[in-house]
């Protein structure tokens, strides 16, 4: 399968004619890190359905993935599944018959974002399907519902077993006084008295 399609033969037919189309990728990153990561989606699949408009296409559909993500809890790369609905505009930059540039629409607000449809009137359909997945993933990664994450004083992976560390239970109510003597400044001046 592909992203890019030939759409001119449709562009030449009546407004409102319509073509189905499937499409499809082994990779495809949905965002690039600071640290240098990426977030990649694999087997990207899909179907949608092209609607001819006045000078654009309408493409209306399903988009479904999976996307390695980090545990926010335990920081190990786990894989999941993300579905989205596609629903975009691709705005027509060569007229079909012709091949004159098409004056942008007065009446439509161009942005700098904004999907084409290429001068050899290719679709490319990578960059819709790129932001549906990404909007669409997670807010909080976790590997599983009820991860343990890490140890927060030797750092392990508490989903493996439980660590060495001892665990000081502190009575609720006297916590904030216990954050009150680990601050050095503080202990001294209480034992100073």
């Amino acid at each position: 399968m592909e992203m890019q399609f030939n759409v001119a033969q449709l562009l030449k037919e009546p407004v409102g004619a319509t073509r189905v189309i499937e499409f499809g990728t082994p990779t495809l990153v949905l965002s690039e890190e600071e640290d240098g990561g990426e977030i990649v989606a694999s087997d990207v699949r899909g179907r949608a359905k092209l609607t001819h408009l006045a000078g654009r296409l309408r493409a209306t559909g399903r988009v479904a993935a999976s996307v390695e993500l980090e545990c926010d809890r335990c920081l190990t790369d786990f894989d999941t599944d993300v579905a989205a609905l596609l629903e975009e505009i691709f705005f027509q930059t060569v007229e079909v018959n012709t091949g004159l540039p098409v004056a942008p629409d007065e009446y439509v607000v161009r942005e700098a974002d904004e999907l084409t449809i290429d001068k050899n009137h290719i679709l490319d359909l990578a960059e819709a399907v790129r932001q549906s997945l990404l909007v669409n993933l997670p807010m909080q990664a976790l590997c599983r519902e009820d991860c343990r994450g890490l140890c927060p004083t030797c750092g392990k992976n508490l989903n493996e077993g439980d660590c060495d560390c001892e665990v000081e239970e502190i009575d609720p109510r006297f916590a904030k006084l216990a954050n009150l003597l680990a601050d050095g400044d503080i202990a001294e001046r209480v034992s100073k008295n």
